[in-house]
């Protein structure tokens, strides 16, 4: 995921974490979860231990139930920060810490 993080020396910096991600059916819950689909070797979501299959629930604290939701952290967010992305594998809860980088 690509996303503005601001202006350094007059150029916008580009977020980049390695992932993708798609909303898919929580039955369960009745609504969607946001999963992930891909991780790009030695990316940023790679080495913070972020599995494909993994569904975000959240970002800082923020809730994740939309895809659209997690696009908008993500152009929010700066190169060179980091965040605890609240995941779920296998039913069950983990976080790791996930610094943005620069691509």
């Amino acid at each position: 995921t690509w996303a503005w993080t601001g202006i350094k020396d007059k150029e916008k910096l580009k977020v980049y974490t390695g992932l993708q991600v798609r909303e898919v059916s929580d039955l369960k819950h009745n609504g969607v979860k946001v999963k992930v689909t891909r991780i790009e070797p030695a990316s940023p979501a790679a080495q913070s231990g972020i599995f494909v299959g993994d569904f975000i629930l959240t970002v800082d604290g923020t809730p994740i139930q939309r895809k659209s939701t997690f696009q908008l952290l993500m152009n929010r967010a700066f190169v060179g920060n980091e965040a605890v992305f609240g995941l779920e594998r296998g039913g069950e809860p983990k976080e790791v810490l996930l610094q943005y980088a620069a691509h």
